[in-house]
């Protein structure tokens, strides 16, 4: 047993539930490292899409490299806003994975294996239709742990990994509220929730930007990923029910940035390094707060 101040196996163990949100996604990495740094990690921890990666060095105590990631390595040819008009990945996945992930700054799948903390990755199955939960310790995990990074992070067809096992798969942050739908962790744990937006709900903004994408981004996609994309209004709709009915049940300590928009990420995307380091540091001002209650 190590010395970290929220044990495994306390009375009341600890999951940790956080959004994804591309590069809003750095306000949750600020969040996890203070917790990191007092030394809090959880039974379980469950994210999506951006947070994916975030929450596996969390999980592997990886969080000096967790910040590296976010206010050094994602900058340059990660991003191509442009790409957006033509039909191309606005992110560029590979870059991420080979050599953010890999290269800069190594990732250990053996650590995350062996960590205490279950990592939950959901995933979307466009051609059924619904999110499946996979963990690192599923018993094939390290076989495939690359595989299903890749397919976290997937929101463009170009990135779908076909003629493999992992074809169906897509980014779990189709469903946002997936999450709050599934028991998947203890009755009698404690539940922080993490934001990365203000607004999770589908305001106009969000809706706009759905409605681009799947226009702009879309072309030469498999019909069940459109049809998921097209669904996804209604399963926010629904899951922000989802989502009420699970902080009465549960009690969640939440967390959220100030204030995000579609907007704010623009600036995200545009404005690369500085952006999201203050992302990262506002996300770290919130985490120490939190740790407070946690302690």
């Amino acid at each position: 047993m190590s010395d970290e101040k929220v044990h495994i196996t306390a009375e009341r163990p600890l999951v940790i539930i956080m959004q994804g949100g591309a590069m809003l996604a750095a306000f949750g990495a600020g969040v996890l490292y203070e917790l990191a740094e007092r030394g809090i990690f959880p039974h379980t921890i469950a994210s999506a899409s951006a947070g994916i990666p975030t929450a596996a060095y969390y999980a592997a105590r990886q969080h000096e490299d967790m910040r590296a990631v976010w206010t050094k390595d994602l900058r340059g040819n990660f991003v191509n806003v442009f790409n957006l008009l033509f039909g191309k990945p606005i992110f560029n996945i590979q870059h991420v994975l080979h050599e953010v992930l890999r290269k800069r700054n190594p990732l250990s799948v053996e650590s995350l294996a062996r960590s205490q903390t279950r990592l939950v990755i959901p995933l979307y199955n466009y051609q059924k239709g619904g999110t499946e939960l996979r963990t690192n310790k599923d018993e094939n995990f390290l076989e495939h742990v690359w595989s299903l990074l890749h397919v976290s992070l997937i929101v463009h067809p170009e990135h779908i990994l076909y003629g493999t096992p992992f074809e169906q798969y897509i980014d779990g942050a189709l469903d946002p509220f997936a999450l709050y739908k599934e028991d998947f962790f203890p009755d009698n744990a404690r539940v922080l929730v993490i934001w990365n937006e203000s607004k999770f709900g589908m305001h106009p903004l969000k809706y706009i930007g759905q409605k681009l994408f799947i226009w702009l981004q879309l072309r030469g996609a498999p019909e069940g990923m459109v049809r998921a994309l097209y669904k996804r209004d209604t399963m926010i709709s629904e899951g922000v029910k989802a989502y009420e009915e699970f902080c009465i049940r549960r009690k969640p300590i939440v967390v959220q940035p100030n204030s995000s928009s579609l907007s704010e990420l623009f600036t995200l995307l545009s404005n690369g390094g500085p952006a999201l380091e203050g992302l990262f540091e506002h996300g770290r001002s919130k985490g120490r707060a939190v740790a407070e209650d946690l302690l």
